[in-house]
């Protein structure tokens, strides 16, 4: 049987948990990364994780464009650090982390976005946790600073850029790009797809994002079409290429 993965899904933002679950899993879902946004959204993370341990993963971080001009950088920190700590057996991945200068528009919130990405990535370094990243309008800067530490996986999520160059320095690091419906239509992320060999592509849903163009809310039960997606833009059997990515999740995730 052919298994499905979503290595990025805002979970908790979705109005009813209980049926996007059920959903993902007649699709053969089987594993739902679940990324956090906000600080708030941590505790029901991993309260989710409780509950469907054998399909969420919890992933523990805050988002860059959750980071105000007064935020106090240092509490986020030490709360989300106290989580991870007190739930390791469960935990694997921090996220969602990283920098933003698309939405956030003020040189003061890039300053303590910086900060806390950097204090995020020094913590999954340390104890040895792989991190999902956000970098939109800001692909060079994350690319500078995730090549400062060693933390495996590095899984960049929705990376657009224009700059081939830049999506082969992240090859060449080892690092991972998760793909999600945008491969549809969005020229950028069909020529990641493209560039970046299959066995460093993982797939998404960034549920419950809307898909503008295709009229779509992004749900894990959509992750069969970002594979379809995959295999035709790489000209490969989809089966095949299901199998490639499943393995990618599995082998990140350790659950082989």
């Amino acid at each position: 049987m052919i298994e499905y993965h979503d290595s990025h899904c805002h979970l908790t933002q979705f109005n009813n948990i209980n049926k996007i679950i059920s959903k993902a899993i007649q699709n053969n879902v089987n594993n739902i990364i679940a990324v956090s946004m906000f600080q708030n959204e941590n505790e029901k993370i991993l309260e989710l994780n409780q509950r469907f341990s054998n399909i969420v993963i919890p992933a523990l971080g805050i988002h860059p464009i959750a980071i105000s001009d007064k935020a106090d950088v240092n509490d986020l920190y030490k709360k989300v650090e106290k989580l991870i700590y007190d739930n390791l057996n469960s935990v694997k991945i921090v996220g969602e982390i990283g920098m933003d200068r698309y939405y956030s528009k003020n040189p003061k919130v890039w300053n303590k976005q910086e900060i806390l990405f950097k204090d995020f990535l020094a913590l999954a370094e340390k104890i040895g946790l792989g991190v999902t990243v956000h970098g939109k309008s800001a692909e060079l800067e994350i690319m500078e600073t995730l090549e400062e530490y060693s933390i495996n996986p590095t899984i960049i999520h929705w990376y657009s850029t224009n700059t081939r160059k830049l999506i082969k320095r992240g090859i060449d690091n080892g690092f991972y790009y998760s793909v999600n419906l945008s491969s549809s239509y969005s020229k950028k992320v069909i020529h990641l797809i493209k560039d970046t060999p299959i066995n460093q592509l993982l797939t998404e849903s960034d549920g419950p994002v809307k898909y503008k163009p295709l009229d779509l809310i992004g749900s894990p039960s959509l992750i069969p079409k970002v594979v379809e997606n995959i295999a035709n833009i790489k000209k490969l059997n989809e089966k095949e290429a299901s199998l490639i990515l499943s393995d990618n999740f599995k082998k990140i995730m350790n659950l082989n």
